[in-house]
Order: structure tokens, then C-alpha cells, then sequence
């Protein structure tokens, strides 16, 4: 077996199922509850509300059982109401690794009686799929070859007709696309927090299914998944700073439903998919020379720190460092935005699994690496498919960020990221 394909199948086996959730905040306001945010509590407005331009809501908890059966349905949240025939996951389902997904928990209705709820929701997903077919989907293959660039606006769509993974996480990623580009819109902002729990629920009951006849809407919802997890990074609280796990844990556990290449039927669109994204995951990453004059300094082992050098932790690092020294020199060599935003979504599948556990411990070396691929993020266009525009990117927002949290012996190591979202972003 060669040394390429003894990594790939590591890395297959390393991929743990996306992570969403986190600690609540029992007292926070309730809109940040429906975001599953956490808030600082501050009144009238939490720190969160305020600078996103929402409404901030502070509602009293009744206890249970002071409640009639008659009002708990009006005083409670509901989640969006479901057509005939839609599928709810029973408990957390578990993928083909044996992971569990985490279950979301429901949201505030988009609107407030049946009759508005029929006629705004309506208006707004024809609002949304015009937008998906003029200014989303036709970007992701400006210079793609044609059946790439019809899988998105033409297969796509007419896949989402049939399975609500796909139609909910496409309208998610519109929204959050029109959020980043439009301003503050609180109901289309409302939308989207409700397509996106939907979203996820409905992928996690159909993984829980899969066969033959789903695997293409599968891999759709996953790719949309991931796209609108790195799109939301733009809208995150930095202060105080932690790691884009959330973006991390569900852009790599994206790719563990997917079949092997060799299982996948020719003409399909998931065939076509991962064809056209080959030539990055199966690229062979090397710490060459050249990288290591460029990158070396980081992995300096006289710098204090928790690592402990076994073969694991040097691979981890290395292998995070070439894929960003690779997608580095794609974008020097020219490649357009289109397919540099592949290299972007894919790096949370390609870095290996103990990467991403550094970067969650908030590991200096760790934090330093991501910082340079954020750098190498600043000089493309590519998140603007998903909306990021604007000055203040994510690439500068997370570069600034991780400044802050560094010891002072790793403050030197951030000079070259500062530098390149200066020139770049």
C-alpha cells in the first residue's frame, strides 16, 4: 500500500460526526436562545442583539406545571411548521462511524398565525430560491466546467424538491448569503435560524436512512452544511475569543457520509462532485524545503509549550501547515475564487483529527496555524460567494482575534499574518 493511500484511509478514520451545541445560558435573552448563542445577559439589550440590530428579548420562565395545557402551545416555542410527509429524527441518530449527531433545539415560529405563517413564508422562500438562482448557485462554477456549473442551479434545486435536507440547508446558505451582503433583516434573519435547524435535523434522519436512493441529496445537504458554517463566521461573537470549532466539527464530519469514489455511479451528481474536487483530496502533502523556509519557524520546539513530540503531533502539524502552503501557492499560481473556496471548505477534512483537538484546547502552535490560513484566506475572493464582504472580513476578524489570546513568545509568529491581511484584505 503507498504512503498516499495509507494517509487517506487515516484520515477517513479519523473523522468524528459535527458537533453543534453549546453550554445554555438559562438566563440569557430569547432571542439568543433561538440562535444557541451564548449570552452575556446584559440589559435592555445583550452585547450579541446589539450588534447584529436585533430585537432583544427578555421573557420570565414560567414553572411547567403552573401552565393550562391549553396555553403551553402559545407560550412556548414552536418549531416551523411541517408539510405532510416530512420526516423528524427520533433521538440522535449515529453515522457509519459510529458518532452521534447532537439534537438542535427548537426555534421561535417564523410568524405568528397559520394564515401569515402560509402567505410570509411563502414569499420568502420564492425570495430566497430567486436569489439562490441569480447570485448564489451560478458563482460556485464560474469556471467550472459545465456539468459543475449546472449541478448547482439545475440539479441541486430539482433535488430539493424531494428531500428537505437539501431544500433546507440551500435556503439556510441563501439567507445567510443575503445577510452578509443586504444589512440587518430581522425577519429574514429569523428565516434563516429556522432553515438551519431544520436543516440539520433533516440531514441527521437522513443519514440515519441512508441507501442508494438519498445518497446525492446526502452529499448536497453536507457540502451546504458546510458552506453556511464557514459563511456564519462573520456573524460570531470574538470577545471573548474562542476557536471556529462549530465551522471545524460539522465542515469534517460533512465528508463521512460519503461513499468511496469507486461505489459511486458514473453521471451522478455526487460522482461529478467529488471528480471535480479530486485534485484536492488527493493531493499529496509534503513539508518540503521550500515550505519549511517559509513555515519552519512555527514548528520551533524550543518555544514553551504542552506539546508533547510524538510521531502524531509532528504529522498533525505538518500535514495542516502543506495544505495551507498548497492553497497558498494555488491562489500565487492564479487559480480563481471559485475553486479556491474548495481548498477552504475542505480544510477541516483534509488537516488531520488531532489538529482540530489542538485548536479546540487552544493550543498557541495550533492557534498560530489557523491564524495563517485565515492569512492565506485574505488574498481571495472567495468567501464573498458566501456573502463575506465588506472591510471587516472574517479572515481579519479571526487573525485579530487569535492575536489577542497568544503568550507573549508566540506574538512574533503573527507578524507575517498581520502583514497579509494588511496587503490582502
Amino acid at each position: 500500500m503507498s504512503p498516499k493511500d495509507t494517509t487517506s484511509q487515516a484520515r477517513r478514520a479519523s473523522i468524528r460526526a459535527p458537533k453543534v451545541g453549546h453550554k445554555k445560558s438559562r438566563k440569557g435573552c430569547q432571542t439568543c436562545k433561538n440562535r444557541r448563542v451564548k449570552c452575556d445577559e446584559a440589559t435592555p439589550s445583550c452585547g450579541s442583539c446589539l450588534r447584529l440590530g436585533l430585537d432583544c428579548i427578555y421573557a420570565p420562565v414560567e414553572p411547567v406545571k403552573s401552565r393550562p395545557k391549553s396555553q403551553s402551545a402559545e407560550t412556548t416555542s414552536r418549531p416551523i411548521k411541517k408539510e405532510p410527509g416530512a420526516s423528524a429524527s427520533q433521538g440522535s441518530p449515529t453515522t457509519t462511524n459510529g458518532d452521534t449527531f447532537s439534537q438542535p433545539s427548537a426555534v421561535t415560529p417564523m410568524h405568528e398565525t397559520p394564515s401569515e405563517e402560509s402567505e410570509q413564508r411563502r414569499y420568502m422562500e420564492l425570495r430566497l430560491l430567486h436569489h439562490w438562482m441569480l447570485q448564489v448557485s451560478r458563482k460556485f462554477g464560474m469556471t467550472s466546467p459545465t456539468e459543475w456549473r449546472e449541478l448547482w442551479y439545475g440539479e441541486v434545486p430539482q433535488v430539493a424538491l424531494s428531500h428537505k435536507n437539501v431544500l433546507y440547508a440551500m435556503f439556510t446558505m441563501t439567507a445567510t448569503h443575503l445577510l452578509g451582503t443586504g444589512g440587518h433583516d430581522g425577519a429574514l434573519f429569523q428565516a434563516r435560524e429556522s432553515y438551519w435547524v431544520e436543516a440539520l435535523r433533516e440531514q441527521r434522519s437522513a443519514v440515519s436512512d441512508l441507501d442508494n436512493s438519498n445518497t446525492d441529496a446526502v452529499a448536497f445537504a453536507a457540502l451546504l452544511i458546510t458552506m453556511n458554517a464557514l459563511a456564519m463566521l462573520q456573524e460570531r461573537s470574538l470577545d471573548p475569543y474562542t476557536p471556529p470549532m462549530d465551522w471545524l466539527e460539522v465542515g469534517r464530519g460533512a465528508f463521512t457520509v460519503l461513499p468511496p469514489p469507486e461505489n459511486v455511479a458514473d453521471g451522478t451528481g455526487l460522482k461529478i462532485l467529488m471528480e471535480t474536487t479530486a485534485p484536492i483530496w488527493q493531493a499529496t502533502l509534503t513539508f518540503d524545503s521550500e515550505m519549511q523556509k517559509d513555515f519552519g519557524g512555527i514548528l520551533n520546539r524550543d518555544i514553551p509549550s504542552v506539546d508533547v513530540w510524538d510521531q502524531d503531533t509532528i504529522e498533525s502539524y505538518e500535514t495542516a501547515l502543506s495544505y495551507i502552503w498548497s492553497f497558498r501557492r494555488a491562489i500565487v499560481a492564479g487559480e480563481p475564487a471559485d475553486i479556491n473556496l474548495r481548498w477552504i471548505c475542505m480544510f477541516p477534512f483534509m488537516v488531520p483529527r488531532k489538529f482540530i483537538d489542538f485548536v479546540g484546547e487552544g493550543r498557541p502552535r495550533a492557534l498560530v496555524i489557523l491564524a495563517y490560513f485565515f492569512a492565506v484566506i485574505s488574498h481571495t475572493d472567495a468567501l464573498e460567494y458566501l456573502g463575506n464582504s465588506g472591510n471587516n472580513t472574517t479572515a481579519k476578524r479571526e487573525i485579530y482575534a487569535i492575536r489577542r489570546v497568544l503568550p507573549e513568545e508566540w506574538l512574533s509568529f503573527m507578524a507575517w499574518p498581520l502583514s497579509e491581511i494588511a496587503v490582502g484584505g
